[in-house]
């Protein structure tokens, strides 16, 4: 139903909904990497008391999601993430260096045209020139 044209103040709800359930399970995760968890201790189908245990597989989940910085792993060179990071930066600063390039590219055959255009004015303003100075040489002689 969420997909539906019109459904999306539904599929807003949804989320919303989505969004406050895994609130509550963030907290009660953390409540029970704080707080541990009580169990019963069982021997021979009788209850012999209460014991709390505690979930390091969780406690270190969260301070390494919370708390990256200090309890993460080292991401370097080699590592998926720090290369996938790596090709996007790099593609990004290739894309940019391409654009420079054309630019460059992009100027240089605008002076290029500039400096054609020049040289046909100085050619043809030259040519009045060469046959007046050839005539005035000529009478001279």
């Amino acid at each position: 139903m969420r997909q539906r044209a019109g459904a999306e103040a539904f599929c807003a709800a949804w989320d919303t909904a989505i969004d406050r359930a895994i609130s509550r399970v963030e907290t009660q995760a953390l409540a029970r990497a704080i707080d541990g968890e009580e169990r019963l201790v069982v021997s021979a189908g009788k209850v012999l008391g209460v014991e709390r245990r505690y979930n390091e597989s969780l406690v270190m989940f969260l301070l390494k999601s919370r708390r990256a910085v200090r309890y993460g792993e080292e991401i370097g060179p080699g590592h998926p993430l720090y290369e996938r990071i790596r090709a996007q930066v790099l593609a990004e600063e290739l894309g940019d260096e391409r654009e420079v390039l054309d630019s460059i590219d992009r100027m240089i055959d605008a002076m290029r045209a500039r400096a054609a255009e020049n040289a046909r004015v100085i050619a043809e303003s030259a040519e009045p020139l060469d046959e007046a100075s050839d005539a005035g040489g000529a009478e001279g002689a």
